[in-house]
């Protein structure tokens, strides 16, 4: 595959908001979350995490607790993969409070902004495949150079993750 520049990437990206229930390789699936994995983080903390949906089962039961999301575009239900991006506050007040860090007090106050929540949406963004239009995709134009991945994204925390998990999570 010939080299394709980042801003052109960017250019050709397109939202996905119908998808085909076929199933997905095993391969796409490791690619995609090893991606994401490969993100950098403040401090490399890599206070994230990343649950893959790939049985139909499990992803029935992933919808209910996005509603607006499944009232808005109900067609993403038939993503082979859901992939749920998982933000740890603890990994990086643990990180940075450790012996010789800057912050042994754990106090939240240190940071400008919450960045287990802005590091785990960019490693959300950086599960984006390699190659190719994914397998998932059906109408529309597709993009000829790095299409977005076949799945359906919805972040979520970890639990114990304290004041800033949203209510009923």
């Amino acid at each position: 595959m010939a080299a394709v520049e980042f801003s052109e990437v960017v250019r050709r990206r397109r939202m996905i908001r119908h998808y085909s229930s076929r199933p997905l390789d095993p391969e796409i699936i490791e690619r995609v979350i090893a991606n994401a994995l490969r993100a950098p983080s403040a401090g490399f903390a890599q206070g994230w995490a990343f649950l893959a949906l790939t049985d139909a089962a499990d992803r029935a039961r992933f919808w209910p607790f996005v509603p607006d999301r499944v009232a808005g575009t109900p067609t993403m239900q038939e993503a082979p993969l859901v992939v749920v991006a998982l933000a740890s506050k603890d990994a990086y007040l643990d990180h940075y409070a450790q012996p010789g860090a800057p912050w042994p007090d754990r106090s939240e106050a240190h940071w400008a902004a919450p960045y287990w929540f802005v590091d785990t949406g960019m490693a959300a963004l950086a599960k984006l495949p390699d190659r190719g239009t994914p397998p998932g995709r059906r109408g529309g134009r597709a993009p000829r150079a790095v299409g977005p991945a076949p799945l359906a994204l919805a972040p979520a925390w970890l639990a114990g993750s304290g004041p800033n998990r949203p209510k009923g999570a």
